[in-house]
């Protein structure tokens, strides 16, 4: 027995001393906890209050997305509550989601440590006319994008606005005066129609379409008609003298036979007769060829519609009514004419300047 007990001590000093090298180092394995990674892949947002739930739910819809996990992780709010009022928000309360948001539906579950809400989102919009939505910050900006949707011969667009001041009736007025002021783009008229999709902030949505009877082929054959009437107005003039932009409209005046039916510079310069719109139009026209600044003036003479120009000359702006030229073009200020003509004095720049007549041939100095 005694010789078991002290063989069974060999093999422990063994054990002990030979494999001593077993326990000379320590293994140890750490790793600094981390929450768990909720922005895995594109389609989850972790959310933390209501702003970012706010904004979460703009970014989905501006992206035109249809589902969206959004991940509530120590979230300062009631969940439930706010995504209920968020959503509802989104879709009423907002320029954007009253233009484009059919409905938003939401389902959430809790994971653990966070809640998770799947979003889903029904547009009444195509996802070519929500990307199509444009930005405008100024009167002037707007101007160009109602341009640019001339030129490209584009039926309906949607600009998005912060402004108080605008309202459908105003962006009508100016989206038919930005096509009166681009005559050589637009060859008829176009019937406009404006429709305001708004919130509870400045934030608007205008929805304006422009309708004409004319295909795009034949649109463009006019044009191109338009513009070489127009050059031939111009094609002995130098741009560079002071008196051309008058030498030009004295041209088309003698050129165009003033009726009573409307018409556009197309009218006037290639069927050679038109109303005082169309007379205005096609003075417009060549001014623009010329790189002269001037504006057609929509408004009325002796209580009926009427239309002229007014033309940035030497610093200076003017009143010109071609309608009645019989050899002299008379340069008026406001002040000269108010009363007789009506126009709108928001939409058309002053005319303050002493007012003068010229006559083709005669230089300005």
């Amino acid at each position: 027995m005694r010789r078991w007990i002290a063989l069974l001590l060999v093999i422990v000093m063994v054990f002990l001393t030979g494999c001593s090298s077993f326990f000379e180092k320590e293994y140890t394995s750490s790793r600094v906890y981390e929450e768990p990674d909720t922005t895995a892949d594109a389609d989850t947002t972790e959310i933390h209050n209501y702003n970012m739930l706010r904004r979460a739910l703009n970014a989905m819809v501006a992206s035109y997305r249809t589902n969206q996990v959004l991940i509530f992780a120590d979230y300062d709010g009631i969940i439930a509550d706010d995504l209920s009022k968020a959503c509802w928000e989104l879709r009423s309360d907002t320029a954007l989601g009253a233009w484009c948001v059919r409905d938003i539906e939401y389902t959430t579950e809790q994971v653990v440590a966070y809640v998770e809400a799947d979003i889903t989102v029904s547009y009444k919009r195509s996802e070519q006319e929500v990307e199509s939505l444009q930005t405008a910050q100024t009167r002037s900006a707007l101007t160009e994008c109602v341009a640019q949707a001339l030129e490209n011969q584009t039926k309906t667009i949607a600009v998005q606005m912060n402004t108080a001041a605008l309202s459908e009736s105003d962006v009508a007025e100016l989206a038919v005066q930005t096509a009166l002021d681009h005559p050589l783009l637009c060859v008829e008229v176009p019937e406009v129609n404006v429709t305001l999709y708004s919130g509870a902030t400045n934030q608007k949505i205008f929805e304006i379409s422009m309708h004409t009877r004319l295909s795009e082929a034949e649109t463009l054959a006019r044009r191109e008609k338009l513009e070489s009437a127009a050059r031939a107005v111009i094609g002995n003039l130098n741009a560079e003298d002071p008196a051309a932009p008058l030498e030009a409209a004295a041209q088309v005046a003698q050129r165009v036979a003033v009726t009573g039916e409307s018409g556009t510079a197309y009218e006037a310069l290639v069927n050679g007769a038109s109303d005082s719109q169309g007379l205005a139009m096609a003075v417009q026209a060549v001014w623009l060829l010329l790189g002269a600044e001037g504006t057609v003036v929509s408004g009325q003479l002796d209580s009926n519609p009427h239309s002229w120009n007014i033309l940035k000359l030497r610093g200076n702006t003017y009143h010109l009514d071609l309608a009645g030229y019989s050899g002299t073009i008379w340069l008026q200020p406001d002040r000269d004419i108010w009363g007789r003509y009506w126009w709108s004095t928001e939409l058309y720049p002053a005319c303050a300047e002493q007012g003068f007549s010229w006559q083709p041939g005669q230089t300005l100095e």
